[in-house]
C-alpha cells in the first residue's frame, strides 16, 4: 500500500482548498468527512476506486496485510473490491477527504445500491435517525 504524501514545493500549502482540487483533477467526487475520537470502520470493501487523504488527526488504515498511519497531508488509493478497515488514532478527529473515481462525469452506480456504509455503523452513539441522515449525506453525492 502505496501512501502519497503532500508535497508542498510541488502541491503548495496544505489546504483543504488545494487537496480537493487536487482530487477533482485526478477525476474523483470528493465528500468531506469528520470522524470523532474510537471511530472504527470493521472490514469492509467498495464497488468503486477511491481515494481516502487526511486533512487533521491520525487515521490507520489497514489493506492487504498491511498497516500504515494517515497524517494531515497523507492520501491513500483503495481499489474498488479490497478488503480494507480503517481507524480513528489519539484523541483529535480525522477530517477526511473522501474520493470516489468519477464513471462518465458522477460517481460509479454503487450510488444506487441501498447499503449501510460502514460510517453509518462505525458510531454506534449515534441514533438511527442521526445514521440515516448520514446515510443520505453519503448518498447525496450521487445526485
Amino acid at each position: 500500500m502505496k501512501v502519497e504524501r503532500w508535497n508542498i514545493q510541488r502541491d503548495g500549502p496544505l489546504t483543504e482548498e488545494a487537496l480537493h482540487r487536487k482530487l477533482e483533477q485526478m477525476g474523483y467526487s470528493v465528500g468531506r468527512y469528520v470522524y470523532p475520537s474510537g471511530t472504527y470502520f470493521g472490514p469492509h470493501t467498495h464497488a468503486v476506486d477511491k481515494i481516502d487523504a487526511v486533512l487533521a488527526g491520525q487515521f490507520r488504515i489497514v489493506m492487504e496485510g498491511q498497516s500504515v498511519v494517515l497524517r494531515p497531508g497523507d492520501a491513500v488509493h483503495v481499489p474498488k473490491g479490497v478488503e480494507h478497515s480503517a481507524q480513528v488514532l489519539g484523541d483529535e478527529p480525522v477530517v477526511s477527504l473522501d474520493a470516489m473515481k468519477l464513471v462518465s462525469g458522477r460517481p460509479s452506480a454503487v450510488c444506487n445500491q441501498r447499503r449501510r456504509w460502514p460510517l453509518v455503523m462505525a458510531n454506534p452513539g449515534k441514533s438511527r435517525r442521526d445514521r440515516d441522515r448520514t446515510w443520505l449525506k453519503a448518498r447525496s453525492a450521487c445526485s
